[in-house]
């Protein structure tokens, strides 16, 4: 999980509205085979550009290969030269971007063939993006009262780490208990409280299963 300070936290609004997918989705489903994401897909990422690499191939044209991180993971994005010199100003190191492209699963390594590179937009007025809450549903003395149960498979699985970094992106008031499946075990996780909005509830439905997320 990354820590609160991640710049990434500053950009969940734009990631909303341009809905990007998370970099782990497409790795999980890729190697479950379940449809979800396929070769040749087109997909919208935002995440900050750790690493970035040029190279020369044929009449010196260049492409770039750019190492692209979100809160959930990293993808290699392919650069070809036609993007290059399209998008070539807003491929920096260390900058937040929102990265188009299909997905490439050639030689069994996953892959973002880069359509398109734009610069990201961060939330208006702050840290916390709150997407589909009107202001008359933010009704704090509800939260307080209201805790958030949702059953997972373990402790270990990739869903419960998922779970925490939704969490961490969309801080509230409103306590959350794990129960445990494999052990049977209630897990409280202390000092993790989210905002139980339409958005994070319909995620964490995705996530876990319209039935394994109960608020109350």
């Amino acid at each position: 999980l990354y820590l609160s300070g991640n710049p990434l936290f500053e950009y969940t609004e734009c990631a909303v509205a341009r809905k990007a997918v998370c970099i782990s989705d497409i790795a999980e489903s890729i190697e479950a085979r379940n449809g979800v994401y396929t070769e040749g897909m087109t997909v919208t990422l935002v995440g900050i550009i750790s690493e970035r690499t040029q190279k020369f191939i044929k009449n010196n044209a260049e492409m770039q290969f750019i190492t692209l991180e979100d809160l959930s993971g990293v993808a290699e994005v392919v650069v070809f030269p036609k993007t290059v010199q399209t998008y070539r100003e807003n491929i920096v190191k260390d900058t937040v971007v929102i990265v188009t492209g299909d997905v490439s699963t050639k030689d069994d390594e996953i892959k973002i063939l880069a359509k398109s590179i734009l610069p990201a937009t961060k939330n208006k007025g702050g840290y916390t993006a709150k997407p589909d809450i009107p202001p008359v549903l933010q009704k704090p003395e509800e939260k307080k009262t209201k805790k958030l149960y949702l059953r997972i498979p373990s402790r270990e699985c990739s869903e419960f780490r998922r779970v925490c970094a939704l969490m961490e992106i969309f801080p509230g008031e409103c306590e959350v208990i794990f129960y445990c499946a494999d052990s049977g075990s209630a897990l409280h996780a202390k000092g993790l409280l989210t905002d139980p909005s339409p958005y994070v509830m319909s995620k964490l439905s995705e996530l876990l299963g319209e039935k394994n997320v109960i608020i109350k």
